[in-house]
């Protein structure tokens, strides 16, 4: 696929994202659609996101002054 053992494992142990290019590179060596693979990554960043404290309580500070405007 013209990418490294360690890039391959970072990206198989959620180590690094998938980027839509190296989901293209695992379409055309695999036959697994892109797309799919891409859902799954920005699945797994919301829920990462999700986890991080202090971005959700800015998150919650944008939503009580979205509210009350």
């Amino acid at each position: 696929m013209g990418i490294s053992y360690t890039v391959l494992n970072e990206i198989l142990n959620g180590h690094r994202p998938l980027t839509e290019k190296t989901a293209l590179m695992f379409e055309a060596a695999l036959g697994v659609d892109a797309e799919p693979l891409l859902r799954l990554q920005s699945k797994y960043n919301l829920q990462t996101i999700r986890k991080d404290s202090s971005f959700m309580t800015q998150i919650a500070k944008i939503r009580r002054v979205a509210s009350v405007s």
